[in-house]
């Protein structure tokens, strides 16, 4: 999965990070600034009728110069910073040493070197706003999907001995929202409602993120000419509890809204084979002996030639209704079976 809504260096005008490699694979770190200057300069500039996102540039090019020439440090702190307009602001980025938690006898230890570190760029008191959290939950994603981090998220007082990531922040390290998502007892700023199909419901404005994978033992054989439904057996988000073991429901309960993508790796296809994904709705129907989950509707389907990359992708926005599970199927067209590997789907929903 690409990781859009990213800031680069090279956007900001900065060479590559000087910073050492570092094997940063233990989860994340969240932080903030401790100053008020990103919100004060947003009030400013949104009082001059100019765009507030200027202030998000300004404050990230203002900290990499402190931490330079204040700190003495080789650069931005930081592997990311999240910012209050859904944008991912490249620091370090992942892989490199970072320098920001400074050793503390007595607490976790090695931040710099086997985590990621992400602030807000937020101060006391502050909560992060919708924005920050999409983009802080995009980024996790892709760092868990793409890069092999650890889900674990901690605040950089786990580390150090000091008040970041503000007692605002580090609330929703402890109750798993940096995590797993937005919960009920720590809303987030309103943003508008997602469209609803249902006259009178109220869905939640923020949405929920799941998160799912196959493992190097979660194969699955895919038949000549039929729709198979992809197991996944590794869970970097599951904020509804929809999965379980090697399941294959990414979304149930409904009724939802959805933003899902999804790819995974072809294993015994030659190149030029075609595929089909789509997401569907299943039904479980207990009524027969064993029980089984029935097809409701099948979803848009994407077809494609298989490339050297040997791997199939499927994006897709739809509506999962109320009491159904919505299921990634593939379909091969190879004359024999073939297998899918190192499948990944993220997704996003509200209910």
């Amino acid at each position: 999965m690409a990781l859009t809504g990213l800031v680069t260096r090279k956007d900001m005008g900065w060479p590559s990070t000087p910073a050492p490699g570092a094997n940063t694979t233990l989860g994340m770190i969240a932080h903030y600034d401790g100053g008020k200057w990103l919100t004060n300069r947003r009030k400013e500039l949104k009082g001059q009728g100019k765009d507030e996102h200027k202030a998000c540039v300004e404050y990230w090019d203002r900290t990499r110069d402190f931490h330079k020439n204040g700190n003495g440090w080789l650069d931005v702190g930081y592997a990311y910073f999240v910012c209050p307009d859904d944008k991912i602001f490249a620091g370090r980025e992942y892989g490199h040493q970072q320098a920001a938690e400074a050793p503390t006898p007595g607490k976790l230890q090695n931040g710099n070197s086997r985590y990621v570190a992400v602030t807000f760029g937020l101060g006391g008191g502050e909560k992060p706003t919708a924005g920050a959290l999409r983009a802080w939950h995009r980024l996790r994603a892709w760092l868990v999907e793409e890069k092999g981090v650890k889900t674990p998220v901690y605040g950089h007082r786990d580390f150090t001995s000091t008040d970041c990531p503000g007692d605002e922040v580090y609330k929703l390290v402890k109750d798993g929202t940096l995590k797993n998502g937005p919960t009920k007892s720590e809303p987030t700023p309103s943003q508008p409602k997602p469209p609803t199909k249902e006259t009178g419901s109220d869905m939640k404005a923020e949405p929920l993120y799941g998160s799912f994978g196959s493992s190097e033992h979660g194969e699955t054989e895919l038949l000549p000419g039929e729709w198979v439904r992809i197991g996944f057996d590794t869970e970097a988000a599951d904020p509804t509890d929809v999965h379980s073991g090697a399941g294959v429901s990414i979304v149930k309960g409904g009724p939802s809204l959805y933003a899902l993508e999804f790819g995974g790796e072809i294993v015994g296809a030659p190149v030029g084979t075609a595929f089909d994904v789509d997401a569907a709705e299943f039904e479980y129907d207990g009524s027969v002996k064993p029980a089984v989950d029935r097809l409701k509707e099948s979803g848009k389907t994407t077809s494609a030639a298989l490339t050297d990359t040997l791997t199939v992708h499927h994006s897709a926005v739809g509506w999962v209704q109320k009491g159904r599970k919505l299921c990634i199927r593939v379909r091969s067209h190879a004359p024999t079976p073939v297998t899918i590997k190192n499948a990944r789907v993220s997704v996003a929903f509200w209910q």
